[in-house]
């Protein structure tokens, strides 16, 4: 049997060795955390100066010491899908999901699943997402893309207006509603949200198009023409072209003095039979209204010859023609 001071003697002794196991875990875990820090941030320096390849072999090698750090996770996994190498990208995001679930881990796994064009998993993983976190804005702005991309009319309505309750002033959704409603004809809705966008952005070409557009179906048509004319004067190609045109009526050559003659005589004879059945349209000897197509050939015809202002009255005259007749 061991006597008092062998077994104080032993615990001093064992006390000492597991001091010193203590001191070596503390200065290996030192050692490590070092370790990692520099090879992270010769990954990261590698993928700054785009050498992928070796960007790659840093964020493994970060892995292979600590096989869930999420932050080389991440880099690595936004790497290799950058890098259209999918299968390797989803395999990262399955795992940082499953480590730490959150709505933007979802989102990313979801947004892979996108980009492979697996529709149906990217819409589970994006509506997971919303269960972290109903408001968040970058999955219902991929949900509304993925309904639209499948021709789904209402879920892709419902998240587009998601958005804008979200971020009212959000550009790019305010946009695609403008269009959405435009393209199957709820020209109201279409200018309602119009409305609201021009109040915060300026318009574009594109915009100011659909608006005169929307101008005409609508029946307002001075505005319509109004935006027209603005729109084509600001443009440059446009407004050099009708000057040349100008130009050469002025002092012509004279194969553009037979051109310009040639023209001018094509659109009398057009005009007048144009505005005859106007007249009879409206004075009701007629029950068939002009054909839009000869108001279009008089804007062409004006247009070359340099009279935009008169172009742009018929051209709007053929619109305006064409959508009586869809309801008529």
């Amino acid at each position: 049997m061991k006597n008092r001071t062998d077994v104080i003697e032993s615990r001093k002794l064992s006390g000492y060795v597991n001091n010193i196991k203590d001191n070596i875990k503390r200065r290996y875990s030192h050692y490590k955390i070092s370790k990692l820090r520099i090879i992270y941030k010769e990954g990261l320096e590698a993928e700054d100066s785009a050498d992928f390849n070796l960007a790659i072999r840093k964020y493994l090698e970060c892995l292979e010491m600590e096989s869930d750090k999420l932050k080389c996770l991440r880099r690595l996994a936004n790497l290799y899908s950058n890098l259209e190498e999918h299968q390797n990208a989803l395999e990262l995001f399955y795992k940082i999901a499953n480590l730490n679930p959150n709505e933007e881990t979802l989102f990313r796994l979801g947004e892979e699943f996108y980009k492979q064009n697996k529709f149906k998993k990217a819409i589970q993983c994006l509506k997971k997402s919303l269960y972290y976190k109903r408001r968040y804005l970058n999955s219902h702005i991929l949900l509304a893309t993925i309904y639209a991309k499948a021709d789904n009319s209402d879920k892709t309505e419902q998240y587009l207006t998601n958005v804008i309750k979200i971020d009212p002033h959000h550009k790019a959704c305010l946009e695609e509603l403008i269009r959405f409603y435009y393209k199957r004809e709820r020209y109201r809705e279409s200018l309602s949200i119009l409305s609201r966008y021009t109040s915060q952005y300026a318009e574009d070409t594109s915009i100011k198009i659909i608006k005169s557009d929307l101008y005409i179906k609508t029946g307002r048509y001075s505005k319509a023409l109004k935006i027209l004319s603005q729109t084509i004067s600001a443009d440059e190609k446009f407004s050099s072209f009708i000057k040349e045109m100008q130009y050469k009526k002025i002092n012509p050559t004279e194969k553009e003095k037979e051109f310009i003659n040639r023209i001018t005589s094509i659109k009398n004879q057009k005009l007048v039979r144009f505005e005859s059945n106007l007249q009879d349209f409206y004075n009701e000897k007629e029950l068939i209204p002009p054909n839009p197509k000869d108001a279009f050939d008089l804007s062409i015809l004006y247009l070359l010859m340099g009279n935009q202002k008169k172009s742009l009255k018929y051209l709007l005259f053929a619109r305006q023609l064409n959508e009586e007749k869809k309801y008529s």
